[in-house]
């Protein structure tokens, strides 16, 4: 299925070095890799956004070609200004398109420009995120526990996951892998009895459906006990 897809990455002072070259990697080859069906952008964040072009654009060789110059000529510095990244991310999408709409996002550690509360961070994406994006956070190297789990809510609250990845060799490798399958979405707006809590949902005798899964994609990931696990995910709307 065609997508919308934004990449929000952080070029804030702490991922210089290793992180940042890493980031070049694995984006670079995300963005050559893009299908001609999809519409992309990109987003890098310090104290300030810096955004590749105001609108999504179709993933043709010329755009693409443009891109990976922008993304190569990153340099990382300053502070983290998450909360305005999403929302000018968020800012790109519409809730009358038919492509599946998803953000990738990327950062090293805790908000420390602009808003900094988590909490109002999430609320402000939630209310925000009216064309249902699903976004998916990667914590590249995050130290502090709790960044990963605010960052981990916030995607759980906008019909996405969260993982955590590691400083070592391979690290662009699993990030890519991570995106690969996050980035293949097989259904969307399907009707269907799911379980909740342990409980099916659709027992009643209804010609209508009581739930339906939007943007309804397959994943196997490696979560932070590193044990593999599988399942679906999706937004759930419906009783019960």
């Amino acid at each position: 299925m065609d997508k919308e897809i934004v990449f929000v990455l952080d070029k804030s002072g702490s991922m210089e070095g290793y992180k940042i070259e890493q980031v070049k990697e694995v984006f670079g080859k995300i963005i050559e890799d893009l299908p001609p069906g999809d519409y992309f952008n990109i987003i890098f964040f310090d104290f300030m956004v810096q955004s590749y072009s105001e609108t999504l654009m179709k993933a043709d060789p010329e755009e693409k070609a443009g891109a990976l110059d922008f993304v190569n000529s990153l340099e990382a510095d300053g502070g983290t200004n998450i909360n305005e990244a999403l929302l000018t991310a968020l800012g790109m999408f519409s809730p009358e398109s038919q492509r599946v709409p998803i953000i990738v996002f990327l950062t090293d550690g805790e908000p420390t420009i602009g808003v900094v509360s988590p909490y109002a961070i999430r609320q402000n994406i939630k209310d925000a995120n009216t064309a249902q994006v699903s976004i998916f956070s990667i914590a590249f190297g995050i130290e502090d526990e709790s960044n990963y789990h605010f960052l981990r809510a916030m995607s759980l609250e906008n019909y996405g996951i969260a993982e955590s990845f590691y400083l070592k060799d391979n690290a662009s490798e699993e990030i890519g892998s991570f995106y690969e399958t996050i980035s293949t979405p097989l259904v969307t707006d399907m009707d269907s009895p799911i379980a909740v809590g342990g409980h099916r949902t659709c027992k009643h005798r209804r010609k209508e459906p009581l739930c339906r899964l939007r943007c309804y994609c397959p994943w196997k990931i490696q979560p932070r006990n590193r044990q593999n696990q599988g399942g679906y995910f999706g937004q759930y709307q419906g009783r019960g």
